[in-house]
């Protein structure tokens, strides 16, 4: 009976986890699509998929190059964001990791023309590996951007105020992934 329960308040604090960050994922892309204005990308549902799982090191224990790359088609403008992100296993809270750095790169299209690309770095995030309602196993990512240059048309701007989130589910079978993005530029 006690193995039970212990069971039953593992699978109950996966759910309860999996729910505040999912509902983190939501709120930023309706937070996202409301500001709509200008100094804003108006961030929506990005997808795509994870490229590579990353390398560990085993003496560090840092995982590098966990790669995912995402798309959001828009009617006059298109994203396509690559990031790639080093993380640390915490000590305290089981498959609970935190991000050590990584680097990440939004390339944008106007009307379907070129505009621009900005690229900076990864300054903190968090990652829980955990299990869905069907018991698949699924990666729920929270990441600070912080931008460092940019091409193009953002190659005059001052990148060094462009910071933002990325809140992503991946499905760790699939290696599909889903999520949003908000930056302010």
């Amino acid at each position: 009976m006690k193995a039970r329960n212990i069971t039953t308040t593992k699978t109950l604090t996966s759910v309860v986890a999996i729910l505040i960050l999912a509902a983190g994922v939501l709120t930023s892309v309706a937070m996202s699509q409301d500001k709509g204005g200008v100094g804003f990308a108006p961030a929506g549902y990005y997808t795509g998929v994870e490229s590579s799982a990353g390398t560990l090191e085993p003496i560090s224990g840092v995982t590098f190059g966990n790669t995912v790359v995402l798309n959001s088609f828009g009617e006059w403008e298109t994203y396509c964001l690559s990031v790639s992100l080093d993380y640390s296993t915490t000590q305290f809270v089981p498959n609970s990791f935190i991000a050590t750095g990584g680097t990440w790169s939004l390339v944008v299209f106007r009307e379907g023309v070129y505009f621009g690309t900005i690229y900076g770095t990864i300054s903190s995030g968090n990652i829980l590996v955990a299990e869905n309602v069907n018991g698949d196993p699924i990666q729920l990512t929270q990441l600070q951007l912080r931008g460092t240059g940019g091409l193009g048309s953002f190659e005059r701007n001052s990148v060094r105020d462009i910071s933002g989130y990325l809140n992503t589910i991946t499905d760790l079978r699939s290696k599909s992934v889903a999520g949003s993005v908000e930056l302010n530029f």
